[in-house]
């Protein structure tokens, strides 16, 4: 029985769309990440593969959420192309595929990390994938209002913690340097998905954004099905609430022109003329 991996960039609707997979009966953790000033209803991310990844990423000296923060707001393209998962810690993530496998005839798993570690999970898994992609506008704006919630949510709690001192001023020019890095990791955790797809067997991958999630979620849960999945019908709008981004942002035509073209990859992969169906042809 093959596994169902939910990839895509940190706010590219992981979370939702696991929660739809879930009450469509998919099995994806029992343990399960809570909700928190960025996602209020729970991320539903399995906490085995979150702590797996944020080992990984630590021991090779990377922020444990995978992107960029207030102490390294720069994304380190370089440090993540050599990301690798060997020895120890490939034994410890085959030993989480194994449980997984032993506790449940059909699972699947929404970890954002897990976009970083896909030459891996191609290699010990039969893997099935729902890759979701959303514009690189409105994931940064995401992520930038989810810091700004958290920083105010820490900035007035008292000398316990350490973000009474920050100051508006500092606030302000931290935000636009972190605008720079979620961009490049867009651009970095999306280039890795095209990389698997172009690694994967047209039949094993869906790609979707929020349009082809809100209008074609029949023909996906028919391709989960086919793939071995049982499916309780659950339709996806009714999971979906939209969200008003305030965030504007500006950035340097050179990344621009990078986020652009991956945004044309995956264009084509979803524009239904250039597809017989849901599944693309990397």
């Amino acid at each position: 029985m093959p596994a169902l991996a939910i990839l895509g960039m940190h706010r590219s609707y992981t979370s939702l769309t696991a929660r739809w997979l879930a009450a469509c009966g998919i099995d994806i953790g029992n343990r399960l990440l809570s909700g928190d000033t960025g996602n209020s209803d729970g991320h539903f991310e399995d906490l085995d593969f979150y702590r797996f990844h944020r080992k990984v990423l630590i021991s090779h000296g990377l922020p444990g959420n995978g992107m960029v923060n207030l102490a390294t707001p720069q994304f380190l393209t370089e440090c993540y192309s050599t990301l690798s998962i060997a020895d120890e810690l490939a034994r410890e993530g085959r030993e989480l595929l194994a449980a997984k496998h032993s506790t449940s005839q059909q699972w699947a798993w929404k970890e954002p990390r897990t976009c970083l570690m896909l030459e891996f999970y191609r290699r010990e898994l039969d893997l099935r994938s729902l890759v979701l992609v959303r514009p690189y506008q409105e994931v940064v704006s995401s992520l930038v209002e989810r810091e700004l919630r958290w920083l105010e949510k820490y900035r007035y709690v008292g000398m316990r913690r350490p973000y009474y001192l920050i100051t508006g001023k500092f606030i302000r020019r931290r935000i636009d340097d972190l605008r720079h890095g979620f961009l490049e990791a867009w651009i970095f955790y999306n280039r890795s998905l095209l990389a698997h797809l172009r690694a994967s067997n047209p039949e094993h991958f869906i790609v979707a954004d929020l349009q082809t999630l809100l209008k074609e979620n029949d023909e996906i849960l028919a391709k989960v099905q086919e793939w071995g999945f049982e499916i309780k019908h659950q339709t996806f709008a009714d999971f979906y609430r939209p969200a008003q981004l305030r965030q504007e942002n500006r950035f340097d035509p050179d990344v621009i022109e990078r986020a652009e073209l991956v945004t044309a990859e995956f264009n084509r992969l979803l524009t239904p003329s250039t597809r017989p169906s849901i599944c693309g042809n990397a």
